[in-house]
C-alpha cells in the first residue's frame, strides 16, 4: 500500500525554511516602513515651510501690499494648515518640529524644520519675509 502525504521530516524542513525567510524579511520590511515614515515627516516639514511662505504672501496681499505682522501671518497659516500648531517660537505637526525666528517689526521671519527629537535641518524658508 502506498502512503500519500508528507513525512514529518519533510514538514519540519518546510517550517524551518519558512522561519528562516521570515527572520530575513522582517528587518527589511521594518526598515521600509521606517523609511516611509521618515519620508512622510520630511514632506510634512517641506509642506509647513511652503505653507508659511504662502501664508506670508496671503497676509501681504490682505494688508494691501504692506509688510504683514507676525500675527497676520499666523492667522493666515491657521487657515491654510489647521492641523499644525504655531505656538510662540515653534510650529509642530506629527513627527516634525519647526523653529520660528523673527517676531518683531523689521525682523526676517525664518522657519527651520527638523524631525522630532533630532536637530538636523530638513526644510528651511529660503525667501526673505520681513515682518511689519
Amino acid at each position: 500500500m502506498k502512503n500519500k502525504g508528507f513525512t514529518l521530516i519533510e514538514l519540519l524542513a518546510v517550517i524551518v525554511i519558512l522561519a528562516i525567510i521570515a527572520l530575513i524579511a522582517t528587518p527589511v520590511i521594518l526598515n521600509i516602513i521606517d523609511d516611509a515614515r521618515t519620508g512622510a515627516y520630511e514632506n510634512s516639514a517641506k509642506l509647513i515651510v511652503s505653507t508659511v511662505e504662502k501664508s506670508y504672501a496671503g497676509a501681504y496681499m490682505a494688508n494691501d501690499g504692506k509688510t504683514p505682522s507676525l500675527t497676520a501671518v499666523q492667522t493666515q497659516f491657521a487657515k491654510d494648515m489647521p492641523d499644525a500648531k504655531w505656538e510662540t517660537g515653534k510650529i509642530t505637526a506629527e513627527g516634525v518640529e519647526c523653529t520660528v525666528t523673527g517676531s518683531n517689526a523689521k525682523d526676517n521671519l525664518v522657519v527651520d524644520c527638523h524631525l522630532t527629537g533630532e536637530t538636523t535641518s530638513i526644510a528651511k524658508t529660503n525667501s526673505t519675509m520681513t515682518l511689519g
